[in-house]
């Protein structure tokens, strides 16, 4: 099954904030800063619906994902 780039759903929104917390731990961050990073990594089925977010998938299983905030021609990449 090939990797496919699409639009995130709110409904993937837990497995979002999965691999955003996998993709943080990735890089041995200390368990006291990744316990304060929890709300912010976390994505909720609000922020996808408000905000373009693409995921990596393949089948059902996510892989990465991107998001872009900010408004008018000033962009954050997620």
């Amino acid at each position: 099954m090939d990797l496919v780039i699409r639009p995130a759903r709110p409904e993937e929104a837990p497995g979002l904030t999965r691999v955003a917390r996998a993709a943080k731990r990735h890089w041995r961050y200390p368990e006291d800063w990744m316990r304060l990073w929890r709300d912010a990594l976390a994505v909720t089925p609000e922020f996808v619906r408000r905000h373009p977010v693409s995921c990596a998938a393949r089948g059902a299983s996510l892989g990465g994902f991107y998001a872009l905030t900010g408004t008018g021609a000033t962009r954050e990449l997620e």
